[in-house]
C-alpha cells in the first residue's frame, strides 16, 4: 500500500469514528466545510460524491438495514433524472 492510499484509508477511518462519537453535529460539520477554500470544498465534495456512487453500486450481500437507507438514497441521487452523476 503506497502513502496515497494509506493517507486516504487514515482519514476514511477517522471520518468514521468522529461520526460515530455521541453529539457529533453534523450541521457545524457541514458549517465548517463550508468555510474553507473553495477548491478545498470543491475537494471534498468530489470525496463525497465517489463515496455515495460506491454505496450506490453495492450489492445486496453488502448491506443490511443498518445502512439501506443510505444505499437506497445514493441509487436516487445516481439514478436522478436517469443521467450518471458526473466526478469532480
Amino acid at each position: 500500500m503506497n502513502e496515497r492510499e494509506k493517507r486516504a484509508r487514515e482519514t476514511a477511518r477517522n471520518l468514521a469514528n468522529a461520526v460515530n462519537e455521541m453529539g457529533f453535529d453534523v450541521d457545524i460539520f457541514a458549517d465548517e466545510l463550508l468555510r474553507q477554500h473553495r477548491t478545498l470544498q470543491q475537494s471534498a465534495f468530489g470525496a463525497f460524491l465517489a463515496t455515495v456512487k460506491a454505496w450506490a453500486a453495492l450489492a445486496p450481500s453488502r448491506y443490511d438495514a443498518r445502512n439501506e437507507f443510505t444505499v437506497v438514497e445514493s441509487r436516487t441521487s445516481v439514478d436522478t433524472q436517469n443521467r450518471p452523476l458526473k466526478d469532480v
